[in-house]
């Protein structure tokens, strides 16, 4: 009895099964999109495993492929973006910028700061170098072979400032005529002395681009007046005789020119002259769209006055050396410095060589508040006068002088000439110019452009004439005449490459 019910449970278990695979099999396929159960998904910004069927494989495995899920709105905390910019990396030339200071070896051999109220600059340009020692201003020459420089230092105003400053300015100096070699990381300039310490170290204050602004003056913005009753005129910072109405004092502020003194400038054909208060003045000047610079020494006559005006003379010349912009507006001329600290302000005393005399229109004369009685005849042009530097005579006034040789001023030194009437010259009206240097006589030509003076030494024995004789000196420095201006009774002449200037005194009509 047991084995039979044994063998029915197993028949009856067998049976249920076959059923139940069979009605598996037979199971219609549903209509529609299958579904699917839904697939978690991870946080935003995580990433998940979805496996791959591999087609090659009949029992498929499955391979992980990292998909990157994109942060979504819902997200509670996205990351921060990063910003990627990209640079160009700059490379600076010895020749364009404006080199500033900011460490020297002092006197005792120490790298040291520059002091921080002083502007001490350096720029080279096509073979010469101009700047500011922190007193005076500094001319001269170079040349950068490779990483190798030497620099020839020229002439160097004569300006008195703080004994501190003065120190500072002797050892910058110093440092650029004993330069050897240079090299520029980044925005810095290292000088090296001959024995292979850094001299002086410079930052690029105001890189440039492209070439450097030329030297030569070129033409310059003007400013258009009209005045009731007068002539419409274009003032120009050239051709225009300024008046200086305030000067900045040790603080900044403007203080107005002292009772009794006149001080101008007249700017025109690269040289700046005029009135200095108590003395003549000269000096070259650069001027490029509204930027202004005054790099020459100037050639001050040697007069002496009080006290307070000799002060102020001195703060003026040293403004100019300061000078980086100058501005127009009406007849007023702003000059200011390179951080637009306001210097000095003129007004228009004349107006420019330039300008064209024109009628205005016919003037009116009011009777009423609403009548207006209108002349018959039109206003006839004012003649446009000619400015003229206060004491400076026009520069044709040199022939048929004898001009004695007195002075002789040098970058190193001032000669005072013992015996003047052994150093003469005489510039005919014909360009024709006689010389006499010490017991040597020549001659040769001349040529007046303006201020400017060339002069052509002839043919001369050149006999030696003894000791302490300046003949040689003499007539080389005629050779290298470049420009000239008078005042009073006296000549001076300034030579090519800052050489020096010459002083001449009126003998009296050539014979």
């Amino acid at each position: 009895m047991r084995p039979f019910r044994i063998s029915w449970l197993l028949a009856v278990a067998l049976t249920v099964a076959l059923l139940t695979a069979a009605c598996t099999a037979r199971a219609p396929t549903p209509i529609g999109p299958a579904t699917k159960a839904p697939t978690p998904m991870p946080p935003s910004g995580k990433s998940i495993i979805v496996p791959t069927r591999q087609v090659a494989t009949s029992p498929w495995t499955p391979t992980p492929v990292t998909t990157a899920i994109p942060p979504t709105a819902a997200a509670s905390t996205l990351a921060p973006a990063t910003t990627v910019t990209a640079t160009t990396a700059i490379s600076i030339a010895l020749e364009g910028p404006v080199w500033k200071m900011v460490s020297y070896l002092d006197s005792q051999g120490k790298a040291v700061a520059a002091l921080p109220d002083s502007e001490v600059t350096a720029r080279f340009q096509e073979g010469r170098i101009a700047g500011k020692d922190g007193c005076n201003q500094y001319t001269g020459t170079y040349k950068a072979t490779d990483m190798v420089l030497t620099i020839r230092l020229g002439a160097i105003t004569t300006m008195a400032c703080e004994q501190k400053l003065m120190d500072q300015a002797q050892a910058y100096v110093a440092a650029l005529s004993g330069a050897a070699t240079y090299r520029i990381t980044g925005d810095r300039l290292e000088i090296t002395n001959g024995g292979g310490k850094v001299a002086v170290t410079f930052v690029a204050s105001a890189p440039t681009a492209g070439p450097a602004p030329t030297i030569a003056p070129t033409q310059t913005p003007t400013q258009t007046v009209h005045i009731t009753g007068v002539t419409t005129v274009t003032l120009s910072l050239e051709g225009t005789l300024w008046k200086l109405t305030a000067l900045a004092d040790s603080r900044g502020n403007p203080a107005p020119v002292a009772a009794g003194t006149e001080i101008t400038a007249l700017f025109q054909g690269g040289r700046v002259t005029g009135s200095a208060g108590c003395n003549n003045y000269g000096a070259i000047y650069h001027v490029a769209a509204a930027s202004l610079t005054v790099t020459a020494p100037a050639a001050v006559t040697r007069k002496t006055c009080a006290q307070p005006v000799m002060q102020q003379e001195r703060n003026y010349l040293a403004m100019l050396a300061r000078t980086a912009a100058y501005k127009i507006t009406g007849n007023k001329l702003e000059l200011r410095s390179g951080s637009a600290v306001l210097l000095a302000s003129f007004v228009a005393a004349q107006p420019a060589v330039t300008a064209t005399a024109t009628a205005l229109p016919t003037p009116t004369r009011t009777v009423t508040p609403t009548r207006t009685i209108t002349p018959t005849l039109a206003a006839s042009p004012v003649p446009t006068p000619t400015p003229t530097p206060v004491a400076i005579r026009p520069t044709g006034q040199i022939t048929n002088i004898l001009w004695q040789w007195t002075r002789f001023v040098t970058p190193l030194e001032t000669i005072e000439i013992q015996n003047p009437a052994r150093y003469a010259v005489v510039f005919k009206p014909d360009g024709k110019v006689e010389i006499t240097a010490d017991c040597n006589k020549a001659t040769g030509m001349y040529r007046l452009e303006g201020a400017r003076l060339q002069v052509q030494v002839g043919a001369t024995m050149r006999a030696a004439c003894g000791p302490g004789s300046l003949s040689n000196q003499f007539l080389d420095s005629l050779a290298a005449a470049v420009l000239h201006f008078l005042d009073g009774d006296a000549l001076y002449v300034e030579l090519r490459a800052d050489g020096g200037i010459m002083k001449f005194a009126n003998a009296g009509p050539a014979r």
